[in-house]
C-alpha cells in the first residue's frame, strides 16, 4: 500500500469512530502561480480535532520504510509541546492508538 492510499484508510477508520475529523493537508508550491499551499514544511498530511475535546489532532503516515524528515519531526514536537496531539503511524492499528492517546492525554 502506498502512502496515498494508506492516508485515506485511515482518515476513513478515525472517521468511522464518529471520534475524531481529519482533513488532508496538502502541502506545496504552485511555481506557476507562486503561491504556497498547506501548512507550512514538515506539517503533518492528515490534521483535524478531538471531537470532545476539540483538541487539536494530526496524523504524519508514513509505509513501512518510510523515513521521517527533520522538519516533520520539529512539527511533530511543536504541535505536542503546545497542548496539541501529533503522531507518526504506519498503520490503521496506530493511528487509533493515536486517537486514544489523544482523547486522554491532558494539555502540558
Amino acid at each position: 500500500m502506498n502512502e496515498t492510499s494508506l492516508s485515506r484508510a485511515i482518515r476513513d477508520a478515525v472517521s468511522r469512530t464518529g471520534r475524531a475529523t481529519l482533513w488532508r493537508n496538502n502541502v506545496g508550491v504552485d511555481v506557476m502561480k507562486g503561491v504556497a499551499y498547506g501548512l507550512g514544511k514538515g506539517s503533518a498530511d492528515l490534521v483535524g480535532f478531538v471531537h470532545d475535546t476539540g483538541r487539536f489532532f494530526a496524523l504524519e503516515i508514513k509505509v513501512a520504510r518510510g523515513v521521517i524528515s527533520d522538519e516533520q519531526r520539529t512539527w511533530v514536537a511543536f504541535v505536542n509541546g503546545r497542548g496539541g496531539y501529533a503522531a507518526v503511524v504506519r498503520s490503521i492499528d496506530e493511528s487509533l492508538a493515536a486517537l486514544d492517546a489523544a482523547s486522554t492525554v491532558t494539555n502540558p
